[in-house]
């Protein structure tokens, strides 16, 4: 990116202080946007200094709605009625009282996930910058939720191997 172009990134308004941001690899909140370079905080607290001229993606996340996928890893033997009973059952509490929920939950149902197990799925749309907020609490009651109701939750695999 030239200098002039950094020109374009605050003329057309693609970053705004306190926007949610992802520049190449360094995600974090804006700090400040100058002609010359751009001040994000990473989530470690680290300030990085990005020469506007290297910038050549914005995603900005504080924009749009954004999607939060939550996957509750099930046993196979699992009956996905069941699991679909107890998620409506934690939406039709929790949403009245998510004011950062933009929309209802969509539920996904089963879907195979990366380590090959099930996990049944439900998508979360919530205002920009509270996603992972939304995720966690909905995360949690869903598993609390299960868990009451007798349904095995599983957990990935673990990659550490236990000392002997």
């Amino acid at each position: 990116m030239t200098s002039s172009t950094a020109f374009f990134i605050i003329l057309e308004g693609q970053l705004d202080v306190g926007d949610s941001v992802k520049l190449g690899d360094i995600s974090g909140t804006v700090r400040a946007v100058g002609l010359r370079t751009t001040q994000v905080v990473s989530s470690d607290g680290t300030l990085n200094y990005i020469p506007n001229r290297n910038i050549t993606i914005v995603q900005n996340l504080s924009r749009n709605a954004m999607i939060s996928l939550v996957d509750l890893p099930v046993g196979g033997a699992s009956d996905s009625s069941s699991i679909e009973t107890v998620v409506k059952a934690v939406n039709a509490k929790l949403v009245p009282e998510e004011q950062d929920l933009i929309k209802e939950p969509e539920l996904v149902g089963l879907v195979p996930s990366q380590w090959g197990n099930l996990v049944y799925q439900v998508r979360l749309t919530a205002k920009p910058g509270t996603q992972a907020a939304v995720r966690a609490r909905f995360l949690t009651a869903y598993v609390d939720a299960l868990q009451a109701a007798g349904i095995a939750v599983r957990t990935a695999p673990s990659t550490n191997k236990a000392p002997h």
